[in-house]
């Protein structure tokens, strides 16, 4: 931090261009500029106004023009210090009343804010409008410091960003001044630096998220644990299933060999026959050779069968033995994991096989509202889910089962889900026609289908896109991108409310407005419809 007390004209000059070049050389930096002093508006020839500060060695406009504009600062100088700095957040607050077109006067609602936090933005803020007076003591700087201390909070996710700052001081200060000082705020006119937000953590968010980081890694651990389980039944039920399909092709195999010497030994018992009937027919004698040479074939034949049998009593009893084996893991730990991925080698595994409540990972089928982001971060590390941005070695461990009729069974959570979804992206008060429609056709024989929950939605990010671009399973349809959830993040009285959607695309998660209001429309998503198995 720098502090300047009454800087010239040359001072202040420089200490920008220290904040543009050193200050703000760094990429993944958030600057703030904060400057209280005098401002002047300046009416330009094309009807346009261009709003001044004026440094302490300045005369006012009235008094000396010419030197007023070699020794003022522009917000076109302004403008063009938040353009060479290279940080991704600036903020620039003006104690200061003036007028001009440098920003677009935003009036959003609060959003998601790792979103925000991603983007760039070049922010801007004023005490007033040109022609008001900003008293030596200045409420809004009192109400600047209270907002960003938590007051400017407005949907409570323990975060203030640059937009809710401004609202706050545009209601508050209007309010206190008795309509005496109208402040504005806003983003610069530039569609790269006008998506992303300055945001301030709040004292409280920044002491509770120490105790939710503890108590986030003793249940991460825990999960931790019971998912290298999980994972240690799976290895070992896949060793057991591909000792028992080794035996079976060896069995059929024998099986085979069996059937070929039965059949030789039928054809020779025929040739045996036909040539004793030929010997009475002729009354031909039967030499020592012939006889010797019929019995050795007829010995050769049967300790081959002899020996087949043999064979296939030890792979029967070992067969037996993998068989009891399984019974018994079983009864452990029923229906040990399978990961069965585009193949169906493993398909004979049954869709509705019962998983265990105490190895499933039971997730929450409830929606809920006011799903704010600290809430949701809190189940993002829970469970280890994948979330880019948010937890990039996340990797939550499902086992999916491609059951040959449209659906997907997940394992690890007991959760069966469509494997494609909508056929087209639905606005939200389209959602609850589709999934009545799954009901009240039965898909695929269950008439229990619904939205899912944010939570249950995240188990199926991966943290490796597939081939198509997506951050999901390649069972799954390739078209599917951003989808609906049940959950609800809050109220707006301007956008109504704000559903939390997961991105398949990106990884990400973001939320949509249900409903139109001005230019903006009501968000399209897809509908991945889910079950819970019983």
């Amino acid at each position: 931090m720098k502090l300047a007390l009454d800087p010239s004209s040359r001072e202040l000059k420089a200490l920008l261009q220290e904040m543009a070049f050193s200050t703000g050389g760094e990429k993944n930096r958030g600057v703030i500029f904060y400057f209280a002093g005098h401002g002047e508006t300046l009416n330009l020839a094309d009807g346009t106004r261009l709003g001044y500060i004026i440094p302490s060695d300045c005369p006012l406009k009235s008094a000396d023009p010419m030197k007023f504009d070699d020794l003022a600062i522009s917000m076109k100088d302004m403008e063009a210090v938040s353009l060479k700095a290279q940080s991704k957040h600036m903020l620039m607050v003006f104690d200061s009343c003036f007028s001009g077109s440098l920003f677009n006067l935003v009036r959003a609602a609060p959003v998601e804010i790792t979103e925000k936090s991603a983007l760039p933005v070049r922010q801007f803020i004023t005490a007033g409008s040109e022609g008001e007076q900003v008293p030596d003591h200045s409420v809004f700087k009192q109400v600047l410091l209270d907002g960003i201390h938590s007051e400017a909070d407005l949907n409570k996710d323990g975060y203030v960003t640059g937009s809710e700052l401004g609202m706050h001081l545009q209601t508050r200060v209007v309010n206190y001044t008795r309509g005496g000082q109208h402040p504005q705020y806003g983003k610069i006119n530039n569609p790269k630096l006008d998506k992303g937000d300055f945001i301030f953590v709040t004292p409280g968010k920044i002491a509770g998220d120490r105790g939710e980081g503890k108590k986030a890694e003793i249940e991460k651990a825990a999960l931790a644990d019971e998912v290298k389980t999980l994972q240690e039944e799976r290895r070992k039920s896949a060793e057991l299933l591909e000792q028992m399909r080794q035996l079976l092709e060896a069995k059929m195999k024998a099986d085979e060999a069996e059937k070929k010497a039965l059949s030789e030994q039928r054809e020779l018992d025929e040739k045996r026959r036909l040539m004793e009937q030929e010997w009475a027919l002729n009354r031909v004698a039967k030499t020592d050779d012939q006889l010797k040479a019929m019995e050795t074939e007829r010995k050769a034949v049967e300790e081959k069968l002899r020996k087949e049998a043999t064979e296939r009593k030890a792979l029967e009893e070992e067969l037996n033995r993998l068989r009891k084996e399984q019974e018994k893991s079983a009864k452990a730990a029923p229906n040990p994991p399978v990961r069965v991925e585009d193949d169906k080698q493993l398909a004979y595994v049954s869709k509705e096989s019962p998983v265990e409540t105490a190895r499933r990972v039971a997730l929450r089928s409830r929606p809920e509202t006011g799903l704010y982001p600290a809430a949701v971060e809190k189940m993002i590390a829970k469970y280890n889910f994948y979330v880019k941005y948010k937890n990039d070695n996340g990797d939550f461990p499902n086992q999916l089962l491609d059951n040959g009729d449209g659906t997907i069974t997940d394992q690890t959570t007991g959760l069966m889900w469509e494997k494609g979804g909508s056929a087209s992206s639905l606005r939200h008060n389209e959602v609850a026609g589709y999934v009545t429609k799954l009901r009240s056709s039965k898909f695929r024989g269950h008439e229990d289908w619904r939205v899912p929950t944010l939570e249950e939605l995240c188990s199926l990010l991966e943290p490796v896109s597939n081939a198509k671009g997506r951050f999901l399973n390649s069972l799954f349809s390739e078209k599917t991108t951003e989808c609906w959830t049940a959950d609800v993040e809050g109220d707006d009285t301007m956008y109504g409310q704000k559903l939390h959607i997961v991105d398949f695309s990106k990884g990400t998660l973001s939320t949509e407005s249900t409903v139109s209001h001005g230019l903006f429309a009501g968000g399209r998503c897809y509908v991945k419809a889910v079950r819970t198995i019983k």
